[in-house]
């Protein structure tokens, strides 16, 4: 994967492999951009921290609505995949339409096992941390 937090990380892959994104920037900059649409075999993502490291080095290089608009969508969906899989060490799916439980969010039993408040209740007598003594 591509992730740059710094400007001072290196890219991972391609013509440009061992240099870092400063230094992209310097020789290519147009290959940034290149990437944040073309790269498709891992998530190409800048960081905030990096993005405002590359406008106080380089305040005259524009990137453009689209290329940011690009950028936070895909930071948004990396970071909501590894709040999936860092879920107490569960890679487990979950369904981004239901309605957010209010009376045990943020236990384990609700956020990774995803019981319901009334499931919790009923299941578990009111404790969700009771959720490991199911048979």
């Amino acid at each position: 994967m591509a992730y740059f937090r710094h400007i001072d990380d290196e890219f991972d892959f391609g013509k440009f492999k061992g240099l870092s994104l400063s230094d992209v920037m310097d020789i290519y900059p147009q290959y940034i951009i290149w990437c944040m649409f073309n790269v498709t075999h891992s998530p190409f993502i800048i960081s905030d921290e990096a993005m405002k490291e590359l406008s106080i080095i380089y305040p005259n290089f524009t990137f453009g609505s689209a290329f940011e608009e690009r950028r936070l969508t895909l930071l948004q969906e990396w970071e909501s995949d590894l709040d999936k899989e860092n879920c107490y060490g569960n890679n487990m799916d979950m369904d981004e339409d239901e309605a957010t439980y209010e009376i045990f969010n943020g236990s384990y039993a609700q956020d990774c096992m995803e019981y319901s408040d009334d499931e919790i209740e009923t299941i578990f007598d009111g404790d969700p941390l009771a959720y490991w003594n199911i048979d």
